[in-house]
């Protein structure tokens, strides 16, 4: 994905402005809220393997910090639904 770039120089930003990094780069193509919101998850998984990389539970960690993120979107904006753990 483009945004994998994004995700690795963001990596050391706090998660606030992580988010607003990851969502100023996909306005510029993809001016909707469902984009902006997949594209931070998938950063997120990233940033997050980033953090833990020494760790060995670093793939969950970072799935369950995503179902997080994933809970917050607005119902309309996430066609799954709630993904609860």
């Amino acid at each position: 994905m483009r945004s994998t770039p994004m995700a690795i120089w963001a990596a050391n930003l706090q998660d606030e402005d992580f988010k607003r990094a990851c969502k100023s780069d996909v306005e510029l193509t993809h001016p909707n809220q469902t984009s902006n919101d997949v594209v931070y998850i998938y950063n997120l998984a990233i940033k997050t393997l980033i953090e833990f990389s020494d760790n060995p539970n670093k793939a969950n960690i970072a799935y369950h910090r995503c179902v997080i993120e994933i809970n917050k979107c607005k119902p309309q904006d996430n066609p799954y639904g709630t993904q609860d753990l």
